[in-house]
């Protein structure tokens, strides 16, 4: 079923950044995306080099010239939009909206017309997500240990080589 399910096209650790396609939209040539990739209490940010892209779907009151439909997501006289987050046009009454981030560098054209053009190609490419090192993990990979993130107890870790998981460093630990 439709879900928020990712998969991960690369990781940059140098850069700290990862790269995420949506499962939903991967591959397809007209794809329907409904959500963006809730963050929550993970320690990544969106990437500047992202573009949030505003969906319109099934609108049945919009604009009567100059913004371009989605063809392929419209049906009947209900139409879709897709728009630059910013570039948006005021008029529309639509059943359902959504946002998802796009690598900028897929979007080329900046008006509406070519956007439909390049929204398929640019969410099947992904979007990046980045991460920062926390003074902890300088510590812990100072000390020979691997830093992660504990979901459950909310904070940074370190696991060290012996197999134990300590609050900042390994230090003290004989390998």
């Amino acid at each position: 079923p439709p879900g928020l399910y990712y998969y991960v096209k690369y990781v940059d650790n140098a850069n700290r950044r990862l790269k995420l396609v949506d499962f939903d939209t991967a591959n397809i040539t007209c794809p329907r995306a409904l959500h963006s990739f809730p963050l929550g209490n993970l320690p990544l940010s969106h990437s500047p080099l992202n573009s949030n892209l505003n969906f319109y779907y099934n609108c049945t009151h919009y604009p009567s010239s100059g913004v371009p439909p989605i063809e392929c997501l419209s049906s009947g006289a209900n139409r879709s939009f897709v728009f630059l987050m910013g570039n948006e046009t005021e008029g529309f009454d639509c059943q359902e909206k959504g946002v998802v981030a796009g690598l900028k560098d897929q979007i080329t054209s900046h008006d509406d017309g070519g956007l439909i053009n390049e929204f398929a190609g640019a969410m099947n490419e992904g979007f990046l997500l980045d991460w920062q090192t926390t003074t902890n993990c300088a510590e812990c990979e100072a000390s020979n240990g691997t830093c992660g993130y504990s979901n459950t107890r909310k904070e940074t870790l370190c696991f060290c080589k012996d197999g134990t998981t300590k609050s900042n460093t390994c230090q003290g630990i004989y390998v």
